[in-house]
C-alpha cells in the first residue's frame, strides 16, 4: 500500500528577506503528495536526523542548504519524511517511526504549527527525533525552524538546528529579520564540538553577524 501524505500546509507570507525556506517544505510536500511512491525501504528514504551533521566547511550532504551570499549551511527539510500524515509504523530494514503534529495557541495572538517525525533502528542501537515548526502572533512576528537529535550504539550524540524569524522591535517598530543556526555532536570517545551562527538584518540597513565554533 502507498503512504499517506499530509495536506500541505498554507504558507505564512513571509518576506523574500534572508527567508528562502519559506516556500520549500509547500514544494517538498506538493512533490510528495502527487507522486505514487512504494513502501520506504529504508530510513534513508524518511530523515537524515539518524546521523550526525557535518561540521561548516565540510561537502555538503544531500540534506543541506548552502547560502549563495554567505556560504553558510542549514539542515533542508527531509520531503517524504515531512510529508508523511501523523501515524507509525515499520520500515522494510526494522526501523520503526513515529509521525505527530499538531497546533499550540498563547498570549498575544501566538499559534505554532509543529510537525514532529522519530523513530530508531531495529535493535535499538539509534534513535532519531526531527522536529518542524512554524508560528506567528499579533505582534507581527512570524518564525520558521526545525531541529534534529539522535543517539548511536557507539555513544556519539548530537543536536542540530535552524530558525528563522521576523519581527519589529518595540522601541521603534523597525523590522528585523534573524537567521540562527546551531550544530552539537559528541562522539563516545569524548571528542566533541559545537558551532552557532547568525544573522541579524534591521529595515533601517543594520545588518550584526556572527560565528562561534568550539572542539
Amino acid at each position: 500500500a502507498g503512504l499517506a501524505f499530509a495536506e500541505a500546509p498554507t504558507g505564512l507570507g513571509l518576506p523574500p528577506v534572508g527567508l528562502g525556506l519559506q516556500s520549500q517544505s509547500q514544494l517538498d510536500a506538493a512533490k510528495a503528495s502527487a507522486a505514487v511512491l512504494p513502501p520506504l525501504q529504508s530510513v534513508l528514504e524518511l530523515t537524515t536526523a539518524f546521523r550526525p551533521p557535518e561540521r561548516t566547511g565540510a561537502a555538503p550532504a544531500a540534506d543541506v542548504i548552502v547560502d549563495a551570499v554567505t556560504g553558510e549551511e542549514t539542515a533542508a527539510p527531509a520531503p517524504v519524511g515531512r510529508a508523511l500524515a501523523d501515524g507509525s509504523g515499520m520500515l522494510a530494514d526494522g526501523t520503526w517511526w513515529e509521525k505527530k503534529s499538531g497546533i499550540e495557541y498563547g498570549k498575544n495572538g501566538y499559534w505554532k504549527r509543529w510537525q514532529l517525525l522519530r523513530g530508531g533502528s531495529a535493535d535499538g542501537a539509534v534513535e532519531w527525533e526531527e522536529t518542524w515548526w512554524d508560528a506567528s502572533d499579533y505582534t507581527g512576528m512570524k518564525e520558521m525552524g526545525a531541529q534534529k537529535q539522535g543517539r548511536n550504539a557507539g555513544g556519539d550524540a548530537w543536536r542540530e538546528s535552524w530558525t528563522e524569524r521576523l519581527m519589529y522591535a518595540s522601541n521603534d517598530l523597525d523590522c528585523v529579520v534573524e537567521r540562527n543556526a546551531h550544530k552539537w555532536a559528541a562522539q563516545g570517545d569524548g571528542d566533541e564540538w559545537e558551532e552557532k551562527w547568525g544573522e541579524h538584518y534591521h529595515a533601517s540597513g543594520k545588518v550584526a553577524k556572527f560565528a562561534d565554533k568550539w572542539g
